[in-house]
């Protein structure tokens, strides 16, 4: 052990002139308050009265403002090696100003070295472990990130992964929503060009039909004609006559024969749907009863522009409409046709009036009446009738006969309903009939 003042005698200045036998680092950092202190100390001998000069070595280190470990290592080895200057930094600190390690390092009392490097151990077990609780922190703190990180990360995928199999979901889902609608275009389609065959079809027939009957209205007039002028023929001639007559007679009457017979199958060639429709809605029929709910409404046959809905002419336009069907409020329209006549030869009038524009129209009618059923007079038999008659069950009006037979009726057939009674036209309007007045249908009916 040197004395106070003394440098130890060992090869070389103590690894480099440190202080004990510690890192001259980890002395360093420990010695920070006395090197200050001796910096402090040296800058005021500058400005004392008289001035005292540092040791030479430390003249340019007095206006640093920042001590990095090499500068404090530096100062460290000019004060070690200048006693007097370091003695007189001594005489200005304590134990409170530069700590025990810095009291040792200046004023060197006995056995100040080995306490010297224990506190320098010390102090730098002390750096390391908060270096390494700092370090732990830190690795937990980054650790705790990578963590949270790593949960975003798995949340986002879970996330994107259940988002891709939604949008999966929904490609097949619009794929075969796709594939539904494009097989409904593509039967649409077919249906649009099956109804346009069969409306082409029909329309044709429609035309054959329509000149046909013209052709058979004109020889039905020529017949009757004929028959005229063999009764006015009749009564000028003789008695001899008579057979001749009878011939005539029977000739217009075999060809009235067959030209009924050819309107016969005009009318079955030009009906658009069964021809036992109106059979089984008169079966099925009970009058009062609600129809059946259906997710389709008939619409009325629109009207030509410039045709008003009360014109005489609109009778003919609606009695020729595919599949129309005319269905009439029987004493209703016979009433305002003729008043002035027993009901009994009104019923007659009315039947043989509507059997001539069924001829000409080749459009099936529906007569109903109120009452029993009687003898239907004028009414030609046939099997299968353009006009057919019907009469209400008893206790039952014709009203509710003929608006059940319209609400009972296929919605894609066309009915016209012939009354001027307010409940049945408005019924009839509701169901989506056409409608005709009594008095219009009369001034149709009329040559």
């Amino acid at each position: 052990m040197r004395e106070r003042g003394q440098r130890r005698d060992d090869p070389g200045p103590r690894s480099g002139g440190r202080p004990g036998g510690s890192d001259l680092t980890d002395a360093a950092r420990v010695l920070r308050p006395a090197i200050e202190a001796a910096l402090a100390v040296a800058r005021e001998g500058l400005t004392a009265d008289p001035q005292v000069v540092p040791p030479a070595g430390l003249a340019r280190y007095l206006g640093f403002k920042k001590l990095s470990v090499p500068v404090l290592q530096a100062i460290t080895r000019v004060v070690d090696g200048d006693d007097e200057f370091r003695e007189r930094v001594a005489a200005t600190v304590d134990e409170a100003t530069v700590g025990r390690a810095g009291v040792l390092w200046l004023g060197r009392p006995d056995g100040w070295d080995g306490e010297l490097d224990e506190l320098i151990v010390e102090q730098a077990a002390h750096a390391a472990d908060r270096a390494d609780a700092r370090s732990e922190k830190d690795a937990r703190r980054r650790l705790a990130s990578a963590k949270a990180a790593a949960d975003r990360a798995n949340e986002s995928a879970r996330a994107a992964t259940a988002k891709v199999e939604q949008m999966r979901a929904e490609l097949a889902s619009e794929r075969s929503r796709r594939a539904t609608a494009e097989q409904s275009v593509a039967d649409l389609e077919a249906d649009v060009a099956h109804e346009r065959e069969a409306r082409a079809d029909l329309e044709q027939r429609l035309r054959q039909a329509d000149e046909r009957a013209a052709k058979l209205g004109a020889e039905v007039d020529t017949a009757r004609a004929e028959l005229a002028d063999h009764l006015a023929a009749e009564a000028t001639r003789g008695p001899g006559d008579l057979q001749r007559f009878h011939e005539a007679v029977h000739a217009v009457a075999r060809r009235a024969a067959a030209l009924a017979d050819e309107m016969r199958a005009l009318e079955e060639s030009t009906v658009v749907g069964p021809d036992d429709d109106l059979d089984r809605v008169a079966a099925s029929r009970r009058p009062g009863v609600d129809p059946p709910p259906s997710s389709e409404r008939r619409e009325p046959v629109p009207l030509p522009p410039g045709l008003r809905d009360d014109a005489v002419d609109v009778v003919d336009h609606l009695l020729r409409a595919p599949g129309m069907l005319l269905l009439v409020d029987g004493y209703n329209v016979s009433m305002v046709g003729w008043p002035d006549v027993p009901v009994r030869e009104q019923r007659r009038r009315l039947l043989i009036a509507l059997e001539e524009k069924a001829l000409r129209t080749a459009a099936p009618i529906e007569v109903v009446f109120d009452g029993v059923q009687v003898e239907a007079s004028g009414v030609r038999g046939r099997a299968r009738p353009l006009v057919r008659v019907r009469f209400s069950p008893p206790g039952v009006e014709a009203d509710d006969v003929v608006l059940d037979m319209v609400a009972q009726l296929p919605p894609h057939r066309p009915v016209t309903v012939a009354s001027s009674d307010k409940r049945v036209r408005e019924g009839a309007r509701a169901l989506g009939a056409n409608l005709l007045h009594s008095r219009q249908l009369v001034a149709a009916l009329r040559p």
